[in-house]
């Protein structure tokens, strides 16, 4: 009984010491991105001073930056108090749970930044695509991957019903954002124990993705400004997660880039369809 007790120590010890190294070399991500956070933000100020953003957006915009970094930081601090608190990590299934919610947070943190700079980028007038031949399921499974924390916190269930072969003619990097943030949003705005669904298939001859989920929804008066506005109105996810209303803004703007055409279809309390009709 006393080795099996060790060999459980020794165990909690080496995740700890694993998830240490991890998140000190986070912190030093998280240095850089605040770093990107307080460029981008003098790049704001230079736009508002130009007028090429109104008022009410250049404020969101301030707020978020003070706002989206904060839980990640306030994570860390936690965990790191909880490691340095005797008799705290004694339970390998909560350690676990802890380092998927740090690892969320630490995406979201990350996500905002490649947003805010994606933006700015865009209102400047900096982006033009490059187009090739693109893998769908390969784009769509590391953004999947990326969201690993998050869908292990509210146990969705990902479906993806695309061939490896199935390819459109497309920015990588663009595409790459296109799907990064509908399926945060998806995963977002869909309940513990939902569903996502993300389909591929050809209408008269041209490329389609499809993301369903079995999420909220949305009234029309809640979609109606996510094709008119710069900065989009935000909702608070299922799971109160926090929204800065950039994400479908570069969606809309970058699909506009590649002459392709965004379907989105929602039903309050129902979920959401949003269609990719590539060229």
């Amino acid at each position: 009984m006393t080795t099996l007790i060790w060999i459980l120590v020794a165990i909690v010890v080496l995740l700890i010491v694993l998830l240490w190294s991890t998140l000190r070399k986070n912190r030093k991500e998280q240095d850089k991105y605040l770093q990107l956070i307080e460029k981008k933000k003098n790049e704001i100020h230079a736009l508002e001073q130009a007028s090429e953003i109104n008022q009410s957006d250049f404020k969101a915009l301030l707020q978020v930056l003070s706002e989206e970094i904060k839980p990640a930081y306030q994570q860390y601090s936690d965990f790191f108090t909880l490691v340095n608190t005797p008799g705290k990590l004694t339970d390998t299934t909560n350690l676990e749970e802890i380092i998927q919610i740090v690892k969320h947070s630490s995406k979201q943190a990350h996500r905002f930044v490649l947003n805010l700079q994606d933006w700015v980028d865009l209102k400047t007038e900096k982006v033009s695509p490059s187009l090739q031949t693109c893998s769908v399921l390969s784009i769509v499974e590391k953004e999947i991957d990326s969201l690993s924390g998050q869908l292990f916190i509210k146990h969705i269930d990902v479906n993806i019903q695309i061939l490896p072969e199935f390819r459109v003619v497309s920015d990588p990097v663009l595409l790459a954002a296109i799907f990064r943030n509908l399926i945060h949003n998806a995963v977002k705005f869909t309940p513990e124990d939902g569903s996502i669904e993300l389909l591929a298939h050809f209408d008269e001859n041209k490329p389609v993705v499809e993301i369903n989920d079995s999420g909220i929804g949305m009234t029309e008066k809640e979609v109606a400004p996510m094709f008119t506005h710069w900065v989009v109105p935000s909702r608070f996810g299922t799971n109160n997660e926090k929204g800065i209303g950039l994400g479908f803004v570069i969606v809309r703007e970058y699909m506009k880039l590649l002459n392709a055409n965004l379907v989105l279809e929602s039903e309050k309390d129902k979920g959401t369809r949003i269609k990719l009709e590539f060229a």
